[in-house]
């Protein structure tokens, strides 16, 4: 056996683990109400896992989330991360599935939606840190298709290749129409109140909600009580206002549209609320002592940050550190002597961070005498 959750464990959460070889199965859970949330791990087969799962590998017990699932054993630090689809079933009718993942590092990536013969009907592709996109269900000539069982995959290459990410979803066309066009996916939420909008429809509509939790998996949702009480196309679903200093990390958004005939459709939206501040950058310590200026200060912080480079204590500029975290300022000028450089960082959700540790240039022109004195600093008491 590879895990045994007992009945009144706290929930359990699997990232990018590998199960194969347990002759027992993978995980046994008897937790009644709580899942174990195993969702992009690898189960020994391409498949997916064997017991209450659809495939060959491993097996899993009731209450156990695993799909998506690796198509392959992890490739850790490399890899695809949180990948979820934002419905697993949808109609063809007006409804769209999200397919949105993080990947560790920027790369190339590519997702392929295939029908249960293996035949592609779409495919998508881009590169960054976000694996970004969605399907309607239809093929590539925009045929709606028929119902069924259909899988995604997502790649991505860097140098390398990543362990593939491998899931399922189902069309019908007897399902209502749920679907959240804003906010978008992994975006960061920086005002009090946001509007959530998209539409929640059926040919015979019952009701709809909309619920915000904490988390990909969460404990429990907030049910947002602004929502219409009619049928919504193209417009807004409800409003989230948030509770004061709410605690960053990602939340989910799942909205729920009803039909008479007790039909359900779901579709969720992953969202970000951060209030941590970036890390203080490393600056890389210039030539010193100099005979030219200007100069240039590199260094690295945290990805797509905005750097403040200070010099002698003045604000002199700010650029934004790559997607690897690497920065340079280029034409920094210099005064006579000695100068310090110290920088900090500042995210997109306008979290400011501390500053790095400084370094010291000193600069002494070509041909003229200069005594710098290190020690003791300048402004210190000195005893005798």
């Amino acid at each position: 056996m590879g895990l045994y959750v007992r009945s009144g464990s706290s929930r359990v959460t699997i990232r990018n683990s590998d199960f194969y070889s347990n002759t027992q199965g993978a995980i046994l859970n008897e937790q009644s109400i709580l899942s174990v949330d195993a969702r992009n791990t690898w189960w020994g087969d391409a498949t997916g896992p064997g017991g209450n799962g659809p495939g060959s590998g491993n097996s899993v017990s009731t209450k156990v989330l695993y799909d998506p699932w690796l198509g392959a054993s992890t490739t850790y630090p490399f890899a695809i991360t949180d990948a979820y689809p934002s419905a697993s079933s949808f109609t063809q009718g007006g409804g769209t599935a999200n397919l949105t993942a993080d990947l560790t590092q920027t790369a190339n990536w590519t997702v392929q939606i295939t029908d249960s013969t293996g035949t592609v009907m779409k495919t998508a592709s881009g590169s960054g840190r976000l694996i970004n996109t969605s399907w309607d269900g239809t093929n590539t000539s925009g045929v709606p298709q028929p119902n069924g069982t259909y899988k995604f995959r997502m790649d991505a290459t860097a140098g390398g290749s990543a362990a593939p990410v491998i899931g399922r979803i189902d069309l019908n066309n007897n399902l209502p129409i749920a679907q959240i066009t804003a906010p978008g996916s992994d975006q960061l939420i920086v005002t009090p109140a946001v509007d959530v909008t998209g539409t929640a429809s059926a040919s015979s509509f019952s009701s709809y909600s909309v619920d915000v939790g904490l988390g990909t998996n969460p404990f429990q949702f907030i049910t947002l009580t602004n929502a219409s009480s009619g049928p919504v196309v193209d417009g807004t679903l409800a409003t989230w206002t948030l509770q004061s200093n709410p605690p960053s990390g990602i939340y989910q958004i799942r909205l729920k549209v009803t039909g008479n005939g007790g039909a359900t459709a779901e579709t969720t939206r992953f969202v970000r609320i951060d209030h941590v501040p970036p890390l203080q950058p490393e600056l890389s310590q210039p030539a010193s002592p100099t005979t030219t200026q200007p100069i240039t200060v590199t260094g690295t912080a945290e990805e797509n940050t905005t750097v403040e480079l200070h010099v002698n204590d003045q604000a002199a500029g700010e650029t934004t550190a790559s997607a690897e975290g690497a920065f340079t300022f280029t034409d920094v000028a210099l005064t006579l002597g000695s100068n310090s450089f110290k920088a900090r960082a500042r995210d997109l959700a306008n979290n400011t961070g501390s500053f790095s540790d400084k370094k010291t240039v000193v600069y002494m022109p070509a041909g003229e005498g200069l005594i710098h004195i290190l020690s003791p600093a300048d402004g210190s008491t000195v005893y005798k």
